[in-house]
């Protein structure tokens, strides 16, 4: 025997392990009473617990057959059997249930997570193979209240209320075969009642099926009296189970309650994101999310919440389908209720060209305002753009539709996650001056996925910037305010004219030409109201104006006006890079005209008088130059007189004045007395314009005739002055 331990010993120390230490991986229960309870595990010398993320029946599965447990009853998250200290080992555990360590389970490396004690994950495990529980009953009521009794050791005892609550309450009708708890009550509210107190400190999750399964400290074990005896009330649930509906809102948009247990509730916006209202909006009988919101966008509600960490793929068919905490596991507040914002099916809710944000990603703070993927109603159906071509001037055009100052990007790839319904534009060009999206030119078909989903973010306006929303041009609409990260409608009662000019001109237009008290810019699609005051001190300077938040008994309407003028275009990147270079290109060609003009100028000057044949028989040109047809004329040498003889240039002088500029008759005579030049051949060009002069008498040289002993060159015509003037 002494040789045996010697041999356990050496073992141990040999493995690097010392007697009582226990082994990396192992796990162990605290918190509970051995079969439940907050879940640590051991690794580096030191316990551990588990982060809750991920965390399901699978992996507790896992842990209850580590510990010797034939089966687990429920996976608790939210530190439920309380919060632990020290490391926290593992995160993101994904189970199959199969494995037989918690270890050996998909998971993050040791010690890597992004969670905190509030976290911490737990378990119930069924103590034996049998899975029997304790009966119960309700006393001192009717058949669906009372006094509630358990059957444990053969007798029939109470419950102490102290913890006691719905939840607990919930569990004990469900048991009972109700379909829901109304009330839990405490202070023997059905009266006091005898024998022992079984139970106390009660804390269910709301989910387990028989009330021995919840957390208690332990069979008999308690500080109470029978005046503190433990009650219910159950009822038969009226609604349908996860029915769905959306509060604070209108038909599609709202904050999301989900009916369970008999009562409403709301969901935790932890991880709620595009898939996930998907799946709500068209279970509402909607075709499309618009938006996921959070952060209790729609107000926040009352009562239990019901879903936390809800993830979707999407396609699911109703929202309790999708993975999620059990039901009533949180922890969550209400001014984190998650809401959603649905395309309505009406096509005569939506115009042509109609172009709405939607984000896939989860955002702390509301940027999905002002950025996210570009949807635009087209053809009859909302649906997104493809990326290709995609660049910041296609992305002004979205923006300044949707009412912002400008874009400051352009996004491709999706970065904004996949957009709803189908892709119903493809290779989108604009100049970025169109009004409308669908103004800009592109295709119809694509050849694209969602993948490549374009998406914008927007200059984000200072605080009061207007638009007009819903408009059928630029210059008029919905007066609604950039207020608090959001456009927020402005009360009719709290607006006048003058707001109304300040209003046009922060928008660069004149002044307001009419205002709408009728509610003509409103639609069953337009992006959900919340009215403020709004007041200027200098009525027509919005920098002087401020919103205020507006009493509970006042009713608004919107406002709309009509601006006289027309709002600025900004011209796109490329417009303006056309521009430089136009202007460029321009100074260039005006400096080249300059210097030709110049050289020109300068040639002129250096040049002789021409030599000039006359009409024989006839004596010198008239010296009246207001008389130039009477009497002798002199013309340059024309085109056809260079081409006939190559050897003649023309030695060019300064215009004589007494040339006329149209002529109107005469004849060209022949000068024997002129001499060819010997300078290099000069080349005319062909004229632009022929001119036709009357028929003209010409002698034509011999053709044995040389430039040595005849001036076989004739004068020029006038045309070919001319354009040489215009040269």
């Amino acid at each position: 025997m002494d040789i045996i331990c010697v041999f356990l010993l050496t073992a141990l120390v040999g493995s690097g392990r010392t007697v009582g230490q226990a082994a990396t991986g192992e796990v162990r229960l605290v918190g509970g009473d051995g079969s439940y309870g907050r879940v640590e595990v051991y690794y580096a010398g030191r316990w551990g617990t588990v982060c809750d993320d991920e965390w399901g029946k699978e992996d507790a599965a896992v842990v209850c057959r580590q510990l010797g447990f034939p089966e687990v009853i429920s996976a608790n998250m939210g530190a439920f059997y309380g919060q632990g200290a020290g490391d926290i080992w593992l995160d993101d555990v994904k189970c199959a249930g199969s494995e037989d360590r918690l270890d050996m389970c998909e998971r993050s490396p040791w010690g890597n997570h992004n969670c905190n004690h509030g976290e911490d994950a737990g378990v119930a495990c069924v103590r034996n193979n049998s899975l029997t529980f304790n009966e119960i009953r309700l006393s001192g009521g009717g058949d669906s209240c009372g006094r509630v009794e358990i059957l444990y050791d053969g007798e029939w005892g109470t419950i102490c209320d102290d913890g006691w609550g719905l939840e607990d309450a919930r569990v004990v009708c469900r048991q009972l075969g109700f379909t829901a708890a109304t009330a839990a009550m405490g202070n023997a509210h059905y009266g006091e009642g005898d024998g022992t107190i079984w139970l106390d400190d009660v804390r269910c999750g709301g989910y387990e099926n028989h009330l021995s399964y919840c957390f208690h400290s332990g069979w008999g074990h308690h500080n109470c009296q029978h005046q503190e005896d433990a009650s219910v009330e159950c009822t038969t649930q009226t609604g349908t189970p996860h029915e769905i509906r959306l509060a604070d809102g209108s038909a599609n948009y709202g904050r999301l309650e989900i009916y369970y247990d008999g009562q409403w509730g709301t969901v935790c916006d932890h991880g709620w994101d595009l898939p996930d209202a998907q799946v709500v909006c068209r279970q509402l009988g909607f075709s499309s999310a618009i938006r996921a919101v959070t952060d209790a966008y729609y107000g926040e509600g009352n009562g239990q919440i019901w879903l936390d960490n809800v993830n979707c793929y999407g396609d699911e068919e109703n929202l309790s389908s999708c993975q999620h905490n059990p039901w009533g596991i949180h922890n969550c507040a209400h001014d984190g209720d998650a809401g959603v914002e649905c395309f309505g099916d009406d096509e005569g809710d939506y115009t042509e060209g109609e172009v709405r944000l939607v984000t896939n990603t989860f955002n702390t703070v509301p940027e999905y305002e002002f950025s996210g993927t570009v949807v635009v109603y087209h053809l009859g159906e909302w649906g997104t753009v493809c990326d290709d071509y995609w660049d910041i001037a296609d992305a002004q055009v979205v923006c300044r539709q949707l009412g912002f100052p400008g874009a400051s990007s352009s996004l491709t790839n999706a970065y904004y996650g996949p957009g709803p319904g189908a892709i119903v534009m493809d290779d989108v060009r604009c100049s970025g001056n169109e009004y409308k999206l669908t103004d800009c030119w592109h295709n119809n078909i694509h050849d694209c996925s969602h993948s490549e989903d374009a998406g914008v973010q927007c200059q984000v306006p200072h605080s009061h910037y207007p638009r007009l929303a819903d408009g059928m041009a630029q210059n008029e609409g919905r007066v609604e305010i950039w207020n608090n990260y959001r456009w927020e409608r402005v009360c009719e009662s709290t607006f006048d004219s003058e707001q109304a000019d300040a209003v046009c001109k922060e928008l660069g237009l004149q002044w307001c030409s009419q205002t709408y008290y009728d509610g003509r810019y409103d639609s069953e699609s337009m992006s959900p109201p919340t009215d403020v005051g709004f007041h200027c001190n200098h009525g027509d300077r919005l920098s002087s104006c401020y919103t205020y938040t507006l009493p509970d008994d006042i009713e608004c309407g919107s406002i709309g006006i009509r601006c006289f003028g027309q709002a600025p275009s900004p011209m796109s990147a490329g417009a303006v890079v056309g521009i430089v270079l136009a202007v460029l290109f321009g100074i260039v060609a005006i400096s080249a005209f300059v210097a030709v003009a110049l050289q020109g100028k300068k040639a002129s000057r250096n040049r002789q008088a021409p030599t000039v044949a006359t009409i024989s028989g006839v004596g010198s040109p008239p010296s009246n130059p207001t008389t130039p047809h009477q009497g002798n004329m002199q013309v340059p040498p024309s085109y056809n007189d260079v081409v006939d003889n190559p050897s003649y240039y023309p030695t060019h002088g300064n215009r004589n004045p007494a040339y006329p500029s149209q002529p109107e008759t005469g004849t060209i005579g022949y000068n024997p007395s002129h001499t060819a030049s010997t300078q290099s051949p000069f080349i005319y060009p062909q004229p632009e314009k022929s001119m036709s002069l009357p028929p003209m008498s010409m002698p034509q040289p011999a053709p044995s005739m040389t430039a040595a002993t005849t001036s076989a060159t004739l004068s020029p015509t006038y045309e070919d002055r001319d354009h040489e003037a215009n040269c």
